[in-house]
């Protein structure tokens, strides 16, 4: 008879390590199972390897899905200060940096290693480098049949972890909403999100490749329902221009709500106003022998953004002009390229360069509580298997680890 387990966690991520060790903490027999041959890989290189392990900032607002309230709760009872003591019980520091973003000091891998090492050494055995072929439920003795490559176990409780199908590099896939669909639990379109953006072959802009830049930007919501446009946040943040499209931390957070044709609205001067500039430049000509005035506004401009964007950016017939001869029409084209660059993306970058992945499993069928299926007793779905993503900046590992706690909690 195969060997049965307390509870089997299929899923060697932050979620998966940070239930392993709060239930063999509380003495149950728990298995770790992964396909990979290592646990953590994605932990291991977030945040360009030293983990933005949360943030100082965490509130159900900065998490998507079809029901955004459903984290409230989880992150109400295990928010930033209890995560970043947990972190720091290993004995790790965390610096702070913009926005509230929370790092460690130490490469992302030994904070890994310490957690691996605290559940086995606290009795979590581990099956690695196994495929998980189906996960059956027994109606004689109520427990979970996992079925792996090489061998088949029992669960009397299980943990489904096996995130979503984002960076399939280090092993996302969709293993783990297949294994839920399979118990009848109902599957949201998982969509590449946190990924840069692809622009058309003709953009105005195509070439400027290096170029980064503090912008706001935000999707255009014009022409969207008065309801809809209330969901859609600005950021202001570092744009990256790249030799297909745009990147950096503006486009990889605006990603989470953008869909097929709709538009961004750039601005490319978030913290001074060019009518302002201009005006200012034009009452000290007229004040002044200096003659500001008569400069060009492509020599104004490149003083406050970088040249190559303006030569680009600003029509040839309006760059050459001095700031004094501009009209007012003029003036307003100005400042609509400036404040308000419409881009058309044509289509955001794949999984594979793709930080996470909005959709998953339709969190309407699981307790908001403790995380456990409405559908199947017993059963527990963790991390970013849910259709619960967080925005850049700490957000999707904190979730990670809350998850994982709250999966134990009541175990």
């Amino acid at each position: 008879m195969p060997k049965t387990f307390d509870l089997v966690i299929l899923g060697g991520g932050a979620s998966g390590l940070t239930s392993a060790i709060q239930s063999s903490k509380k003495g149950f027999s728990t298995l770790l199972v992964d396909h990979n041959k290592s646990v953590g890989q994605k932990l291991c290189i977030a945040g360009g390897g030293f983990g933005n392990v949360t943030n100082r900032n965490i509130s159900y607002q900065n998490y998507h899905g079809e029901n955004q309230h459903f984290s409230k709760s989880i992150l109400t009872r295990y928010d930033s200060e209890f995560i970043q003591k947990f972190i720091c019980d290993f004995g790790f520091e965390l610096e702070e940096r913009e926005h509230g973003q929370l790092f460690l000091t130490k490469p992302a891998k030994q904070l890994r290693d310490a957690m691996l090492q605290c559940a086995i050494l606290q009795g979590t055995k581990l099956a690695l480098n196994e495929n998980i072929i189906a996960v059956e439920k027994e109606q004689n003795n109520d427990c979970f049949i996992v079925k792996l490559e090489h061998t088949e176990i029992y669960a009397k409780k299980l943990i489904i972890a096996l995130g979503s199908p984002a960076y399939p590099q280090i092993g996302g896939s969709s293993k783990g909403v297949e294994l839920l669909k399979s118990f009848g639990h109902k599957i949201i379109p998982f969509k590449p999100v946190l990924t840069p953006f692809v622009m058309p072959d003709n953009w105005e802009l195509k070439g400027l490749q290096g170029i980064s830049l503090p912008v706001k930007i935000k999707i255009d919501t014009r022409l969207l329902p008065k309801k809809e446009q209330a969901l859609h946040k600005e950021y202001h943040t570092d744009l990256l221009f790249t030799h297909n499209g745009i990147s950096g931390p503006a486009c990889l957070q605006i990603s989470l709500k953008w869909k097929s044709e709709m538009a961004i609205l750039i601005n490319f001067l978030p913290s001074q106003n060019i009518l302002e500039l201009i005006s200012q430049e034009r009452d000290s000509s007229q004040t002044t022998k200096k003659r500001q005035g008569t400069q060009k506004t492509l020599n104004f401009l490149a003083k406050l953004l970088p040249q190559r964007l303006v030569e680009q950016l600003i029509d040839t017939s309006i760059a050459h002009k001095k700031i004094a001869e501009l009209s007012k029409n003029e003036i307003n084209i100005l400042t609509q390229r400036i404040h308000a660059y419409q881009a058309n993306p044509s289509s955001c970058l794949g999984m594979k360069k793709a930080e996470a992945a909005t959709g998953g499993a339709d969190t309407k069928y699981f307790s908001s509580q403790t995380l456990e299926s409405k559908i199947v007793s017993s059963l527990y779905a963790c991390g970013e298997i849910l259709d619960v993503t967080g925005e850049l900046g700490g957000y999707n590992l904190h979730w990670a680890f809350a998850c994982g706690f709250a999966a134990t909690e009541f175990l």
